[in-house]
């Protein structure tokens, strides 16, 4: 808690008062002033710096705070504003007005990159886009790739982004200099049961539900509709409705991040296995039902899951599952 008061009002210019401590002191500077105070990744300090500001604007009720974090902070006056990704190309008419696709090309000449931008160029600019899911940092990280290679080859490479996305820059923070510190500064700060389904939730393609998430691991879906919480809560998953039906997804990035958490576990045969089995029943179930007057909504489902039921059969294909 200290550092978190010492930090803020070394910041703010804020001198320890004779008789008082740094924080009373702080208090003082600002008990009328009208100020913005903004105070950045909080994540990592969590509890601190929620008692901080909660204080802050007690003591000091013309101050107003901006504080950035992957969670929030859980005070009462909170008022939580998600910064989602950049909007993407999904079309050819959509490619010179997405903030991604503009976002690349700006950082790729301010690293001195000549850009061939015609059609063939464009479309591979909007996929490397698209498969970085609009994430700035990630974007910017393969912008900085181009004066090495070309647009088609960097798209044809982001199988491999963890190797390719790393900045030379030796003024920056750590956590910004690759892709890989950048998931693994929030991916430490889980629970190891946290960690665990993170890693499992990697088997999923498309997006996934709560029962779909407890099947692969044979667990509780209650306790797992609790992690699968603070893992949004964490921005770590996004939780989307789709009709009457809540499904998560995971961004590519977090997906083959977590993959790897799998690969270090040994769990990856076990993921995938519980993966194919719930898939098998989910066909088997819809296969029973799909003539009748719950046709449409098996068909929805379906088609929510094809991607998973893909993923499936190529497990069920290696592994000679034939029943499967």
């Amino acid at each position: 808690g200290s550092g978190v008061v010492d930090l803020i009002a070394d910041t703010l210019s804020v001198s320890q008062q004779r008789g008082m401590t740094r924080r009373e002191s702080l208090f003082a500077a600002f008990a009328d002033a009208t100020a913005l105070v903004i105070v950045d990744n909080c994540e990592h300090v969590l509890s601190s710096a929620a008692e901080i500001v909660a204080a802050l604007r007690k003591r000091c009720p013309r101050v107003t705070v901006l504080a950035t974090s992957r969670q929030p902070l859980n005070l009462s006056a909170e008022v939580v504003t998600v910064v989602n990704p950049l909007g993407v190309p999904l079309s050819s008419s959509q490619e010179s007005t997405s903030p991604a696709f503009q976002l690349f090309v700006e950082r790729a000449r301010e690293n001195g990159a000549v850009l061939r931008l015609d059609d063939r160029g464009a479309e591979a600019v909007a996929k490397i886009c698209r498969q970085l899911d609009g994430l700035p940092l990630a974007i910017e990280l393969a912008a900085a790739r181009c004066r090495s290679m070309s647009l088609v080859e960097l798209s044809e490479r982001l199988d491999r982004r963890f190797e390719l996305l790393k900045s030379t820059a030796g003024d920056g923070h750590q956590r910004q200099q690759t892709l890989w510190n950048a998931i693994d500064w929030s991916h430490q700060l889980l629970t190891p049961t946290e960690q665990r389904r993170f890693a499992h939730l990697s088997v999923f393609l498309g997006g996934f539900t709560v029962a779909g998430a407890a099947a692969i691991t044979a667990d509780d879906e209650s306790g797992v509709e609790e992690e699968l919480w603070s893992l949004a809560n964490q921005s770590l998953v996004t939780m989307v409705l789709d009709g009457d039906v809540t499904r998560d997804e995971m961004s590519e990035s977090l997906r083959q991040f977590g993959h790897q958490q799998l690969l270090r576990l040994d769990a990856i045969e076990n993921a995938r296995d519980g993966h194919l089995k719930h898939f098998v029943n989910c066909a088997e179930e819809t296969n029973a039902h799909i003539r009748g007057p719950d046709e449409g909504t098996q068909v929805q489902r379906i088609n929510l899951e094809l991607a998973n039921l893909r993923v499936a059969h190529e497990h069920a294909v290696a592994v000679a599952d034939r029943h499967a």
